[in-house]
C-alpha cells in the first residue's frame, strides 16, 4: 500500500510541476485491506482524513491527523494545516497500521469535511445505530445540515462473519 500511494505521490507531484495552475496540488489519503481471511486489517494513511474503529460500544481512532496542531500543539488557523499531504513534495512518508479485526466491528474511513462538521461523540452514536447505508447516508445529511463547509467522504465497512454474509 505505502509503495502505491509514493507513486501516486510522485505522479500527482510532477502533474502539479508541469502546470502552473495545478501548483500545490495535493490531497490527503486514508486506506484500508483486508487480510484474505479478515486476520488483519492494513490502514496506510496520509493526512487528515481519518479510520476509526468501533467496537463493543467503543470507538478507536486508528490514524493520527498529520496537522500543525496535531503534531506541534498549533493554535488558530495553523492547527488544522496539513504537515503532511499526498502530491505536496516528491516524496511522503506513509503511516502504516495493522489492526485485528473482529466480527462485528465497524471501520470509518472519512474526510475533514465530516470530523470538522460532526463531534466524535456525534459520530459515535450514528455509527453505531442502524445499517451501514442509513449510517452513511445519517454522517453525510448530519454533517450538511451543520454547514457542510468541505466536501465530505465516508466509507464503513462492517466485519461480519463469513458463514452468514460470505463477504465484508
Amino acid at each position: 500500500m505505502a509503495r502505491s500511494i509514493e507513486m501516486a505521490n510522485r505522479a500527482i507531484y510532477h502533474v502539479a510541476g508541469e502546470d502552473d495552475s495545478l501548483s500545490g496540488m495535493g490531497t490527503t489519503l486514508t486506506a484500508i485491506r483486508f487480510s484474505p481471511e479478515r486476520q488483519r486489517a492494513y490502514v496506510a494513511h496520509v493526512g487528515d482524513s481519518r479510520c476509526y474503529r468501533f467496537r463493543d460500544g467503543e470507538m478507536r481512532q486508528l490514524t493520527k491527523d498529520h496537522t500543525l496542531g496535531a503534531e506541534l500543539g498549533a493554535k488558530g488557523k495553523m492547527a488544522t494545516h496539513l504537515s503532511r499531504s499526498v502530491g505536496i513534495s516528491e516524496s511522503v512518508e506513509v503511516d502504516l497500521m495493522v489492526d485485528a479485526p473482529r466480527v462485528g466491528d465497524r471501520y470509518l474511513l472519512c474526510t475533514d469535511g465530516l470530523t470538522k462538521m460532526i463531534t466524535e461523540d456525534r459520530i459515535q452514536v450514528i455509527v453505531t445505530e442502524g445499517e451501514i447505508g442509513a449510517c452513511v447516508q445519517g454522517l453525510i445529511d448530519e454533517a450538511n445540515e451543520n454547514g457542510g463547509k468541505d466536501n465530505i467522504t465516508v466509507a464503513l465497512i462492517e466485519i461480519r462473519d463469513p458463514a452468514d454474509a460470505g463477504m465484508v
